[in-house]
């Protein structure tokens, strides 16, 4: 009877439909995905002779991310942005860490520039290491970059910390790495890391704002 009486009460429950947010991370998640398989594609058909140059046609500076050197280069830099991507999806717009990295990836590319072609998801990375950074130091800002807005996922603090961490371990590890070579794009990555800071500012200034 008893067995009965729970089976009845469990028919008659209706189901909870998945929340908006819900549906927000998976895109977001799935978004990020798409990039890696992009990145996993450019390694498979093109070689490091594609990356961008002083001279390079000007699409090579916005596919040049996509590309990598070798199979170690592929993967520090596809898992500090699976990492990164994770633990930011929280906190600002899927365009954001999507878009936005890529973009300031590639402006990046037409103001430092390397005789020798330059490939590697790295400026991305390090533009997400950026906004991440930036989610750390804020909290010594004044209270307009600091206010946090109720109902509004964008305000949110950065969530999956351990997933922060290990990206920016990995992003560290890839930098150390090419410090010590000769073709190293370190001014690059530099100026993406700021590139970053400055996107995540502008996005909760702007959000605090409202």
């Amino acid at each position: 009877m008893a067995e009965e009486k729970r089976k009845s009460i469990t028919a008659n429950t209706p189901r909870t439909p998945r929340s908006a947010a819900a549906a927000r991370s998976e895109t977001r998640s799935g978004t990020s995905k798409y990039f890696i398989l992009t990145f996993i594609i450019g390694y498979i058909l093109c070689d490091r002779s594609a990356g961008y140059t002083a001279t390079s046609a000007g699409w090579t500076h916005f596919t040049y991310m996509f590309l990598h050197a070798n199979i170690t280069h592929l993967t520090l830099n596809a898992l500090a942005f699976l990492l990164l991507n994770r633990t930011l999806k929280h906190r600002f717009p899927v365009w954001a860490i999507t878009l936005g990295p890529y973009l300031a990836a590639a402006a990046a590319s037409f103001i430092i520039t390397y005789p020798r072609p330059t490939v590697g998801a790295s400026g991305m990375t390090y533009t997400l290491t950026g906004m991440y950074l930036w989610n750390i130091i804020r909290s010594s800002l004044p209270p307009l970059f600091r206010r946090r807005r109720a109902g509004c996922e964008t305000s949110k603090r950065v969530g999956g910390k351990k997933s922060g961490y290990w990206g920016i371990i990995t992003t560290a590890v890839a930098l150390t790495t090419s410090a010590f070579r000769q073709n190293s794009a370190t001014a690059l990555h530099i100026s993406c890391l700021l590139f970053g800071i400055a996107i995540a500012a502008g996005l909760t200034y702007k959000q605090n704002k409202k």
